[in-house]
């Protein structure tokens, strides 16, 4: 900073936050002898917590402790209004806060940093992003392809990446992930019957993906839109309704109509927010002038000059 200028409120607050997370030091006197006289010397050290990590302000003075390199794996929120997160933690076990004022539902599967009252889980002051955590992509299922002969890279809206070896995916929320790994969810989720919205995430840095978070979402046509609810009927897999949403239960698009192609993001699904989301999906129309098998899951149809994933086999051109 200027140290000429005034002092902005950002700036002052910054000072304060690295003064309470610096290490606090002591110091250590000894008596030696130097030429045959005791002298004092004097060293310093630093302070060591209960763990063996450096003792910070922060820790010594407020008991406030920042778990550092987990990664955020759930939230949801509680009937307060307030959410519950879960994050990975040491030895493989899992650590739960509850309470939770904030919606930190953006860093899910990033690794975080977790500002907590020593022994109080349920006292959370910040969930922030490590500074080796970054989103490296965002996109939806289509965007999302292998690389012929690889098996170290994906294919994410035609840019290669690079994968780290136990590279994971983790589907909004939910136990059982799509895939075990990023490219078997290249190769194997496709279709409309299992749409979803997708990052891909670096967390530690090092040019490589670690994590793929996968939030999944309903391809649906309306079948009426009333004034209170809007029953759909999904696309792909069973075509049986999905019930009526109440219009007060979710933020849906001005000017929602019948036979609308529409993405619908439940609540459960849509970051632990209060409403689910009903956004409208680009209808192309045109004429299909070719089609063809990319692989054992994919196939491709030609409208006009340009090619388009379908979710289910090619239609028959004969």
């Amino acid at each position: 900073i200027d140290v000429s200028a005034a002092l902005t409120r950002d700036n002052a607050a910054q000072m304060i936050w690295n003064a309470l997370k610096a290490g606090e030091v002591k110091y250590e006197y000894t008596l030696v002898s130097e030429n045959g006289t005791l002298v004092s010397k004097t060293t310093l050290e630093n302070k060591k917590d209960t763990d063996g990590k450096d003792l910070t302000m922060l820790k010594d003075k407020y008991a406030v402790t920042t778990r550092e390199d987990v990664t955020l794996k759930t939230i949801s929120k509680d009937d307060k209004g307030t959410y519950s997160v879960t994050t990975s933690g040491t030895a493989g076990k899992d650590v739960s806060y509850t309470k939770v004022e904030k919606n930190y539902s953006d860093l899910m599967g990033q690794k975080v940093d977790v500002l907590v009252k020593d022994n109080d889980n349920s006292k959370v002051f910040g969930i922030y992003a490590n500074e080796d955590s970054t989103v490296v992509a965002t996109g939806v299922v289509g965007d999302l392809d292998t690389v012929n002969g690889s098996t170290e890279k994906v294919k994410f809206n035609d840019v290669e990446y690079k994968l780290d070896t136990n590279n994971s995916v983790i589907t909004f929320n939910k136990t059982a992930p799509y895939a075990s790994d990023l490219r078997t969810l290249a190769a194997n989720a496709s279709g409309a019957e299992k749409a979803y919205a997708i990052k891909l995430i670096d967390n530690d840095s090092n040019g490589k993906i670690d994590t793929a978070v996968v939030t999944p979402f309903t391809v649906a046509e309306v079948t009426y839109a009333g004034s209170s609810s809007y029953p759909f009927r999904p696309v792909g897999g069973k075509l049986t309704t999905i019930g009526n949403i109440d219009s007060d239960d979710v933020n849906a698009y001005k000017g929602i109509a019948k036979d609308d192609y529409v993405m619908f993001l439940a609540e459960t699904n849509r970051s632990a927010k209060d409403k689910g989301s009903i956004t409208k999906i680009n209808v192309i129309s045109g004429k299909i002038v070719g089609t063809r098998t990319v692989t054992s899951k994919t196939s491709e149809v030609k409208i006009d000059n340009t090619w388009y994933k379908v979710a289910k086999t090619a239609p028959n051109m004969a």
